[in-house]
């Protein structure tokens, strides 16, 4: 496994526990626990050692973008014959005799919901967009992807379980993007990843 991260990103990461509770939640969980640890005043745990103290702002915040993830829009995955022919109808460049589809440089600041996605696709390049977050079910299904592209946008979360089903998928590059905190098992079923692409990021702890 390839894995591309800058010096200073090294130098600065921080191996923290995560909240469980907050990895896999609703929206509505979201902000019902929001409200609780304000109101409670027990975003800080006074139990725990400095370095796994987050500030008020960091918790609102990792919130927020997760509330993000969830209102994130689909595209839509086809399984039917004329799964390539639609394809080509969306945003995005469709190529049947590679199995790949393209949405780089495209501005887009989601996933395009018009888009549909055939099932056997091999590679999605969406670089070089303005994406910020991603649904957690957006490449659900995908069983067949090699390739994924998500470089040079401005994500600044990625949903645990993103990449659960992605079973073939070899060649993941995430660089240039704004991701600070990195789930401990977001890679954890990635059993055929040979490229891992983190560098310029921010990042500084990974959640086990």
């Amino acid at each position: 496994l390839l894995v591309a991260l800058t010096v200073r990103t090294l130098a600065a990461l921080t191996i923290v526990p995560s909240d469980a509770d907050l990895c896999d939640i609703t929206a509505c969980d979201a902000l019902r626990r929001m409200r609780e640890e304000i109101a409670g005043g027990n975003l800080m745990n006074p139990s725990r050692p400095p370095v796994y103290e987050e500030s008020q702002e960091d918790r609102i915040n990792k919130i927020e973008r997760r509330l993000r993830s969830v209102e994130q829009p689909l595209w839509r995955k086809n399984v039917e014959e004329d799964r390539w022919y639609r394809c080509c109808e969306g945003p995005c460049r469709c190529r049947p005799e590679t199995f790949a589809l393209s949405c780089w440089r495209q501005e887009l600041d989601e996933l395009p919901s018009s888009q549909y996605v055939p099932h056997d696709i091999r590679v999605i390049d969406l670089g070089i967009n303005q994406i910020t977050s991603l649904n957690r079910d957006a490449f659900k299904g995908l069983h067949r992807l090699v390739e994924l592209d998500i470089f040079d946008n401005r994500i600044d979360f990625l949903p645990s379980v993103i990449f659960d089903n992605l079973d073939s998928l070899a060649h993941l590059r995430l660089h240039r993007n704004r991701l600070e905190d990195l789930h401990g098992k977001l890679f954890h079923k990635l059993a055929n990843l040979e490229t891992l692409d983190l560098s310029t990021n921010s990042i500084r702890r990974l959640a086990a």
